[in-house]
């Protein structure tokens, strides 16, 4: 018989007994267990990241489209406001085509996520939505507080509706009645 191959006990060399086996085991599963809450924390940890990342994607985003978004919100006021002048100098086509531009930039505003607000004569005013540019009295008391005119449309970010540009209207209003004044007093008769 060779003698490297027994350990002494009759046994070949890693022939465990059943506590022997058994602390072996659980001297595994710990281990295991162990690398298993390792890679937990390390996938937590990953996901937490990329989480943090996409947050830091959409805020560099947000902020390059954001001088966009202005850009284009004064570059489309710019040709409505030209518009409306061809067309109070009688020059339709010009009215026209910088119309269609106007049109064509709320397009593009779209394809950023941004839309329009819409604000007509007669809707009530919403200081959230509505920039009053001027004030127009009128005698009509259901049009109190209505917006009389449009001067240039508003637009909120698409999908949470936050305003970046409010809309500029004309806000109708009654006036206040303005009260009849005392009579003057009666002259004292009994004064010499």
């Amino acid at each position: 018989m060779d003698g490297g191959n027994d350990d002494g006990e009759g046994r070949p060399p890693g022939d465990l007994d059943g506590a022997a086996l058994r602390h072996e085991l659980a001297a595994l599963r710990g281990a295991v267990e162990a690398a298993a809450r390792t890679a937990d924390k390390h996938r937590r940890a990953v996901e937490r990241l990329h989480d943090e990342n996409q947050v830091l994607r959409r805020g560099e985003a947000d902020a390059f489209f954001s001088a966009a978004r202005t850009a284009l919100i004064r570059h489309h006021d710019q040709l409505r406001r030209q518009a409306r002048q061809a067309a109070a100098r009688g020059d339709a086509g010009t009215a026209d085509l910088l119309a269609g531009f106007a049109d064509d930039t709320v397009d593009i505003l779209e394809r950023v996520g941004v839309e329009a607000v819409h604000a007509a004569p007669g809707d009530s005013f919403d200081s959230a939505r509505h920039q009053p540019a001027a004030v127009a009295d009128t005698a009509d008391p259901d049009a109190h507080d209505t917006l009389a005119e449009v001067r240039a449309g508003g637009f909120a970010v698409a999908g949470n509706g936050r305003v970046l540009k409010k809309a500029d209207v004309v806000v109708a209003r009654v006036p206040p009645e303005t009260p009849e004044p005392p009579p003057a007093p009666a002259p004292r008769e009994d004064t010499p």
